[in-house]
């Protein structure tokens, strides 16, 4: 069953940090993408922390090498733009800590869809915790700007018919508290 606002303050208010009550669709009177709680799922923002793949290198998940570099988005707009074709990591802003009975969809915002933006649908496991990494990809011609410290994608929240034999944490998963700055892959 997927969780209504109702349902996703009363799971998880007290387990996604910050937590917005209501859909923020301005800050200090500018419009923004919107993120917070909606009707059906909660919206998370993308942090300023992100990772680019290093020209010429090789996308391997089996290496011990990574591709990646880090990277930091600046500026007032806190805008990152892009090119056709290119995959970066991101993260959000918020802390997120699944209960052992709820786990997540984590799918991209109908707003960035509608340029090209390919957020990957990430499941969130029961028992994981830490700062969602995004998997963001522009399938479209043109450049996208995305933008930090704003709307990025959704956690749709699904209750589960029975607790877990084995959580993601009681499993000691790989990617379990991750910090608040993109992780690469791991073997």
């Amino acid at each position: 069953m997927i969780l209504s606002d109702k349902s996703i303050v009363h799971k998880m208010g007290a387990r996604i940090s910050p937590f917005f009550h209501q859909q923020v669709r301005a800050i200090e009177d500018r419009r923004c993408i919107s993120y917070g709680l909606s009707s059906a799922g909660y919206d998370v923002r993308m942090g300023r922390s992100i990772m680019t793949q290093i020209p010429g290198g090789i996308v391997d998940p089996m290496a011990s090498e990574s591709p990646w570099r880090a990277q930091r988005i600046n500026g007032i707009d806190g805008a990152y733009v892009l090119t056709p074709g290119e995959c970066i990591l991101a993260v959000t802003m918020e802390l997120i800590d699944m209960p052992d009975d709820v786990m997540a969809l984590c799918i991209g915002k109908s707003t960035y869809a509608r340029c090209g933006l390919l957020v990957n649908a990430t499941p969130i496991e029961p028992g994981w915790r830490g700062f969602v990494t995004l998997e963001l990809s522009n399938v479209s011609r043109l450049p996208i700007r995305v933008y930090a410290e704003q709307g990025i994608a959704q956690l749709v929240f699904y209750e589960i018919d029975a607790t877990p034999l084995v959580t993601y944490n009681a499993r000691g998963g790989k990617y379990q508290d991750q910090p608040s700055a993109p992780v690469p892959p791991k073997l």
